[in-house]
């Protein structure tokens, strides 16, 4: 039940859809359509009871002269048509198929009273839609009227009622001066279904419901003469989950390989008249090879590779129909098939002969394709053939590789241009003249190559070859060896003192220079015991010995020498802490004398002493006799001496001594001396 419910809702909406553009009402869905001296009217009940009471009581047909449809009583221009009902009819006989396949269904929908509800609503809907498509069923349903007394310069009303107590009336307005016109349309595409040997149309109906309830579709050889294909007129549904459906499709499977035909569409206007075409379309139907391609046998002669086989057709036809071979080759199975020979089909049998780059190694699939004169294709089975490779692949080339300060070794090469390569080796040694050692485990898939290297070791570079390796784990050649340099992490080895020795002008240094051979600098360097730093001496050199005559006498100093390479790395030699010690110290310096006669005395003074003094003596001689302790000053602050011990008209000579709280002695001052 649910089924014809859905196709009733999808008959009944088409149908108004289409009517229904001009006039309707609740009763009643209207159109017209006007010719030279003729105006065509169609109706369309919305109920199966209004359509049994037109069948049964025919139509009354009013019809007067401009738009005021108030105006019909008493209207001089007043009309009447009266349509008999359709029972009467029936009962004419008619030679017709057509006709007596029609009167069968219509008696069957007026009189059988034990029809079910929905096989009712159901016949409703078909004869609606049908007699959209067929003016004569439309005449016998009392569902059209044809009007041939009218003028093309008036304007019309027609009232229009079934011919029964309970009247059911609706109006329509015309006007006779605007004829009306059908659509071409240009929206016909089609394509050729080859394999299942059918033609596909399609075209936009949806645009086209206005003016047509159905379609031919015409179908010719030449373009020029053209033939219905549907023996019914063509209808377009869509069910109620298309509601924004638009294209109607049709497919005729009458076609005939290898023909090529021409299609064009004409609309069924829904007074059952011809209408519009649309464009014309050309299809050519491919004839379709049958058969099965089979590829014999493959063998390798030197360069030349030979594929052999046969097309075994279906049936002779196949036989006139088939154009040519062609030949594919990839080195995958499933992709990369390129198109590598052709040759024409005199007969079922092919041979190909082509050229290997290689005289062996080489390994491919091959596919096999018969085409027919309409391009149609059919492919054999993939084949694989290999030939077994001895020629190792050639020697890989533009190898380069850099060593970063970790220790990552990063190669790269150039790719082999063979197209069998497996993978690469790679080969590492100390030195030249040792044996290389292979370093990976596995073929190396790709053109680069990580290694690491321990940077603690005493050899500065590193050497690597690498070699290629084909299918057939052929080896190539090893490349040309290249030389990295390790990134230098290692310190130079730092110079050791050998001696050392407080001498009168300064503390002698000597030491053994590193026996690195990349050294860049050596600093010697002397750092006081309160820690200031002073950078004494710098060399390139084979220098290897050092007076610091800065040295202060009695002050422990550290030395020590600090070596950097090429590289920047730097050692450091074990320091060694001396004090310079001579046994003597410095005296007093600036040592001055002033005469003062008037206040009788000579006065010494000298620049102050910043070390730590037990005392200082001053010692004097008089007239060139011999040197006397004059004085002993225990005080470190004093910086004069005022000598009163004195005699008029002598020569008087001084001279300091410093006694320091260590316990040595300093020198004797330079001699001052003065006349009183």
């Amino acid at each position: 039940m649910m089924k014809h419910f859905v196709l009733i809702s999808l008959i009944l909406s088409f149908v108004f859809d289409g009517i229904a553009q001009v006039n309707s009402n609740v009763d009643f869905a209207s159109m017209s359509f006007v010719k030279k001296d003729t105006i065509l009217l169609r109706w369309a009940p919305t109920s199966v009871k209004l359509l049994k009471s037109g069948l049964e009581n025919g139509f009354i047909i009013e019809r007067i002269d401009g738009f005021d449809q108030n105006n019909f009583e008493r209207n001089p221009t007043l009309k009447t048509f009266i349509l008999t009902p359709s029972i009467e009819k029936l009962k004419i006989n008619s030679n017709s198929e057509k006709i007596k396949q029609y009167v069968s269904i219509i008696e069957a929908f007026t009189n059988d009273n034990s029809m079910k509800v929905e096989d009712q609503s159901y016949l409703f809907g078909v004869l609606l839609l049908t007699a959209g498509a067929d003016k004569d069923l439309a005449q016998l349903l009392n569902l059209s009227f044809i009007d041939t007394s009218i003028n093309n310069q008036t304007k019309y009303t027609y009232r229009i009622s079934i011919n029964a107590k309970e009247k059911r009336i609706f109006t329509t307005k015309v006007n006779a001066a605007i004829l009306s016109k059908t659509s071409d349309f240009k929206s016909l595409i089609g394509k050729a279904t080859h394999k299942r040997k059918e033609v596909f149309l399609q075209w936009n109906a949806k645009e086209l419901q206005a003016d047509y309830s159905a379609y031919w579709i015409e179908r010719s050889t030449d373009s020029i003469n053209f033939n219905k294909i549907n023996k019914l007129p063509y209808f377009f549904f869509k069910s109620s989950d298309e509601k924004e459906k638009e294209l109607i499709d049709y497919i005729d499977t009458s076609a005939v390989e290898g023909e090529t035909y021409y299609y064009r569409v004409r609309g069924i206007t829904h007074f059952g008249e011809p209408g519009g075409f649309s464009n014309i379309i050309k299809i050519k139907l491919k004839r379709i090879l049958k058969g099965y391609v089979k590829i014999d046998t493959i063998f390798a002669d030197r360069f030349e590779r030979n594929i052999r086989g046969q097309y075994i057709p279906v049936n002779s036809k196949d036989e006139k129909i088939l154009n040519e071979f062609i030949l594919f080759k990839s080195d995958s199975i499933s992709s990369g098939f390129k198109l590598v020979a052709s040759q024409s089909s005199p007969s079922l049998q092919y041979d190909f002969k082509i050229n290997s780059l290689v005289e062996s190694g080489d390994r491919n699939f091959y596919k096999v394709g018969a085409v027919s004169i309409d391009n149609d294709t059919i492919f054999s089975f993939t084949r694989y053939f290999f030939t077994l490779d001895q020629i190792p692949p050639s020697q890989p080339k533009e190898l380069t590789g850099v060593i970063n300060d970790s220790g990552v070794v990063s190669l790269k090469w150039v790719a082999n241009p063979e197209g069998d390569i497996r993978g690469y080796r790679i080969f590492k040694s100390n030195s030249l003249k040792e044996e290389f050692v292979e370093v990976s485990t596995e073929l190396v898939k790709t053109t680069l190559y990580t290694d690491t290297l321990p940077l603690n070791t005493l050899t500065p570079e590193i050497y690597y070859k690498i070699a290629a390796v084909d299918l057939n784990y052929n080896n190539s050649p090893h490349s040309e060896a290249i030389k990295l340099n390790k990134p230098d992490t290692i310190s130079p080895v730092a110079c050791v003192f050998t001696k050392y020795s407080s001498k009168e002008n300064g503390m002698l240094l000597s030491w053994n220079n590193s026996s690195s051979k990349d050294i860049e600098s050596n600093q010697l360097i002397r750092r006081t015991e309160y820690g200031n730093e002073i950078v004494l001496a710098k060399w390139r050199d084979t220098t290897s010995l050092f007076v610091d005559t800065l040295a202060e006498l009695g002050k422990k100093n550290q030395y020590y020498i600090t070596t950097s390479d090429l590289s920047g790395n730097i050692s450091i030699s074990s320091p060694i802490t001396v004090i310079y010690e001579t046994g003597k110290r410095p005296s007093v310096k600036e040592l001055k004398a002033e005469v003062d006669r008037v206040g009788k005395q000579i006065s010494l003074s000298w620049k102050k002493i910043d070390e730590e003094i037990y005392c200082i003596k001053i010692y004097r001689i008089k007239d060139g006799g011999k040197y006397k302790l004059l004085k002993t000053i225990r005080d470190s602050s004093v910086e004069e001496f005022v000598d009163r011990d004195l005699y008029i008209n002598n020569k008087y000579t001084y001279k300091v001594k410093v006694i320091y709280k260590s316990g040595i002695s300093s020198l004797f001052s330079d001699e001052i001396t003065v006349f009183y």
